[in-house]
């Protein structure tokens, strides 16, 4: 005998963060050009940081959607100053360049997202690296001096 089944409800919190990202897809085309025309509404710069926020929460990079000069910048430093280095088993310029997910982490650690602590745990956690790895060190060795 075949017994229904039943899909789950979605929870709240799961309709709502649904609801906030759709809304921000449908005005993100609005807020670019009004940027790109030089307008100053303050509710336009509200949206701007609501997207900002939603990035940050579901986890993706700023320049995920627009290109960043200064991140990339930094990511050619780190091809050439640490093309041999490793974190882990991993090489840095073979693998890691190449792999969205370490962009992606890094990306958000560059643009101030996730602080450094979080960022080297996480390397080291998904990586299986001691925070002391030759890699982490020779990245962190390519950030701007402040």
């Amino acid at each position: 005998m075949l017994r229904a089944t039943r899909k789950k409800p979605h929870s709240l919190a799961s309709v709502t963060s649904r609801i906030r990202l759709a809304a921000i897809s449908a005005a993100l085309p609005l807020v670019l050009a009004a940027c790109a025309n030089g307008t100053q509404d303050p509710e336009l710069t509200n949206v701007i940081d609501e997207a900002r926020r939603v990035q940050t929460e579901i986890g993706i990079a700023p320049d995920a959607a627009r290109p960043d000069p200064a991140y990339e910048g930094f990511l050619d430093k780190v091809q050439k100053n640490c093309p041999l280095a490793r974190i882990g088993s991993h090489s840095i310029r073979w693998e890691l360049l190449q792999d969205p997910s370490f962009l992606d982490l890094t990306s958000r650690f560059y643009n101030g997202i996730i602080s450094q602590q979080k960022y080297i745990d996480t390397l080291t956690g998904y990586y299986n690296a001691p925070a002391s790895s030759p890699g982490i060190r020779c990245i962190l060795d390519q950030l701007p001096k402040q």
